[in-house]
């Protein structure tokens, strides 16, 4: 059961973290409150500002 719970909880980091990499608390940060505070920190990167949508031209610039 534990183990289940774990598996769970990397997979949801994960699907966050990717949904964080566009927002200004990043993937890493995203991933890290997800796994440690559950549906706490899906709503906190939920609420995190959207980087710009000209962020990927000024990077590539």
């Amino acid at each position: 059961m534990f183990i289940a719970v774990i598996i769970v909880r990397i997979i949801l980091a994960a699907v966050m973290a990717s949904v964080g990499e566009k927002r200004s608390c990043g993937s890493t940060w995203a991933a890290v409150l997800t796994f440690f505070l559950g549906l706490i920190g899906i709503i906190i990167v939920f609420c995190c500002k959207k980087n710009d949508s000209n962020y990927d031209e000024i990077k590539e610039g």
